[in-house]
């Protein structure tokens, strides 16, 4: 695997989270998100950690859909 395959660059982040790239700036200057490092002036997304962090996403919003149909 090639560095470029091991990182994402935030257009592709945000194509394949169907965000925009403006949306992700906030969730950097908010620090929630996906994982993310700097290189320079450079946003770069670990394929790895994305990965991790859309299956956590994912859990989460399937634990929410469970309690909501379970009702109180």
């Amino acid at each position: 695997m090639t560095v470029t395959e091991e990182y994402l660059r935030p257009q592709q982040v945000a194509d394949l989270l169907g965000l925009g790239i403006p949306t992700l700036k906030t969730y950097r200057s908010r620090k929630k998100g996906p994982p993310y490092v700097k290189v320079r002036n450079r946003v770069l997304y670990p394929a790895d950690e994305l990965a991790r962090w859309i299956a956590n996403e994912a859990k989460k919003s399937e634990n929410k859909k469970a309690r909501q149909e379970t009702g109180p």
